[in-house]
């Protein structure tokens, strides 16, 4: 059951085009189910879980959410007791080393809180990469239920993005950081430092390239102080061609 939230973590290091550009399939949509059983890791509840097998994407937005015949985020498992979010595969040990941590209160008072911002959660204090923390705190994001909860969610979002990632990792890495955290700042009404982030970005970029025509789409989002979501499809639109 592992396979497509693992995967997760490559959005942020793969190359912008191919976590931005627009798939048209000629092929019928389709997004199936299995229902699997999984037991939870402390408290041995055994429950089922309906986990997301195939998908087909039509589109993305500027922030990575892919739309089509698709659920995005992918549906994460939870238990029913605990709470505990299967976030990955977890070996033994972390599974051990994060007893503690799922039971107690601080996690527990987490409850309210989307499954991805808990799967971050569980996935940083389980010595995982700070990509992976911040790729699933973009997911969660999506799932934000309530204007607050988006600010704050992407707020803490922005702080790892424009710390440690925008000076770590390949050129590629540093690159696909830059344009999600100016895409979260826009959204924000941060206007300033999207603004920032875009203009260097368009210094190296060519104009007429795919992520020339999407940093220069963000700056014209900026002047007109739009906070809204928008598509790839805005910008890149394969249906034309």
């Amino acid at each position: 059951m592992w396979n497509s939230t693992f995967a997760l973590k490559h959005y942020l290091v793969a190359p912008m085009l191919a976590v931005g550009a627009v798939v048209w399939p000629s092929v019928s949509p389709a997004m199936t189910f299995a229902t699997v059983e999984l037991t939870c890791p402390y408290d041995g509840t055994r429950f089922t879980f309906d986990e997301m097998m195939s998908s087909t994407v039509f589109d993305r937005s500027l922030d990575l959410q892919q739309f089509g015949a698709i659920r995005s985020p992918a549906p994460l498992a939870e238990c029913p007791t605990n709470g505990f979010v299967f976030a990955k595969e977890f070996s033994a040990e972390e599974l051990e080393h994060l007893r503690p941590l799922i039971l107690s209160g601080e996690y527990q008072g987490l409850r309210q809180e989307t499954l991805y911002y808990r799967a971050a959660w569980i996935i940083e204090r389980s010595g995982d990469s700070p990509r992976k923390v911040a790729m699933l705190l973009l997911q969660a994001t999506w799932e934000a239920k309530s204007e607050e909860q988006y600010k704050r969610y992407a707020t803490e979002l922005t702080g790892r993005l424009t710390g440690e990632l925008l000076r770590t990792g390949s050129e590629q890495e540093q690159t696909n950081t830059k344009m999600i955290a100016g895409e979260i700042l826009r959204r924000l009404g941060r206007f300033d430092e999207a603004r920032t982030i875009f203009t260097e970005l368009a210094k190296d970029q060519a104009a007429d390239g795919n992520l020339g025509k999407i940093v220069a789409f963000q700056i014209a989002l900026i002047e007109r102080r739009d906070t809204a979501q928008h598509r790839v499809s805005e910008v890149l639109d394969r249906r034309a061609r």
